[in-house]
């Protein structure tokens, strides 16, 4: 079923009177017919939410996506949630994944060689051109024990 003018204004509705609870877009399912909760998820993301800004990319955001997408590569899939937030941190602006994604991976080809070098074993690594790799901070915490088993601190 394809979403029209009406449904769209009762997932905007519903979705201001369900915003803080945890099970929203199941909750806005039961008063919009034909549409399941990860339906209107999708359709919330990435047309209604009223944060969206619907302007194009600019190119400052398009250079700092592409950079973006190799330090947030983990494996084969990149973590385009960070990418969104980071996008909103530096610009002021929240776009779709949907858009973020869909300027990438036509564009990915194009930008590969700006960001990424392939060592003497073929394997893919990051080239520092300006930005910084991310890492994970994890805080250090070493506990003491008298006697490990009986789990008695000093």
């Amino acid at each position: 079923m394809i979403f029209d003018k009406r449904s769209d204004m009762l997932i905007t509705y519903y979705m201001e009177q369900f915003k803080d609870f945890r099970d929203r877009y199941s909750r806005v399912s039961r008063f919009v017919p034909n549409f399941t909760g990860s339906q209107i998820c999708c359709r919330w993301k990435n047309y209604l939410d009223p944060r969206l800004c619907k302007s194009p990319l600019t190119n400052e955001e398009k250079d700092f996506i592409v950079g973006r997408a190799h330090v947030y590569k983990a494996s084969d899939t990149i973590l385009w949630k960070r990418i969104i937030l980071d996008l909103e941190k530096e610009f002021g602006r929240i776009h779709s994944e949907n858009k973020v994604r869909n300027f990438w991976h036509p564009n990915k080809r194009n930008y590969v060689n700006k960001y990424v070098e392939y060592n003497e074993e073929g394997k893919e690594t990051f080239k520092n051109n300006g930005i910084e790799k991310l890492t994970v901070l994890e805080p250090r915490i070493e506990h003491k024990f008298r006697e490990a088993y009986r789990m008695q601190p000093y």
